[in-house]
């Protein structure tokens, strides 16, 4: 999916949730978000208690402050970025997070998290999911690289290309990063300089 802004990509993906999913804006906005910012002191918190009205009127209102955002009436507030990305489901959550880092030239690499099964440390294996990226990678080469050449190719499908390209490098590099953490293994001396930016010094 390409983007041009940071707001597209939040908002871009946090709409596919919503059609891909029985949440609703304003269910949502009324009961992921507001809590959201409001544990962080970034709104007023609301009334202990609430009648039926009261609550209603919340709900809608809170509905149409984040329709407003989505149809650029208004524009997304910085401050709430991180609230409103982490009030996001997964696999959704994780795609925001991914196509930020890549829009900044970074590789969206997981931190494994070490949890004890049966006794012994250990991280989650996501080799499923590493197949998945580098499929569509595959698939999003067909164009670009059909030829044999990289030469003034639709700039839509080198971008998405790019993208794809970025996303199955990440999950690569999770993998591994998971698999060292899990197994005790010391990845190799510099093998996370590839996670710093690239081409945009």
């Amino acid at each position: 999916m390409q983007h041009s802004t940071e707001t597209e990509i939040v908002l871009g993906h946090t709409a596919q949730w919503f059609q891909n999913s029985e949440m609703s804006m304003e269910r949502f906005a009324h009961d992921r978000l507001a809590p959201a910012l409001e544990a962080l002191g970034l709104i007023e918190a609301a009334p202990a208690t609430q009648d039926g009205e009261t609550f209603t009127k919340a709900r809608k209102a809170w509905r149409q402050r984040v329709d407003r955002l989505f149809n650029g009436s208004q524009p997304f507030p910085l401050e709430w970025k991180w609230a409103w990305i982490n009030s996001v489901d997964e696999p959704f959550r994780t795609e925001i997070k991914n196509d930020l880092q890549i829009m900044t030239g970074l590789l969206p690499v997981m931190q494994p998290e070490l949890r004890a099964v049966n006794g012994v440390e250990s991280t989650r294996a996501r080799i499923a999911q590493v197949m998945i990226e580098c499929g569509e990678f595959f698939q999003a080469a067909a164009e670009p690289a059909g030829d044999g050449r990289y030469c003034r190719d639709d700039q839509g499908a080198a971008h998405e290309m790019i993208e794809k390209g970025f996303e199955a490098a990440g999950a690569i590099l999770s993998e591994l990063v998971a698999l060292a953490a899990g197994a005790g293994i010391t990845l190799p001396h510099g093998m996370f300089a590839a996670i710093v930016k690239v081409g945009h010094d």
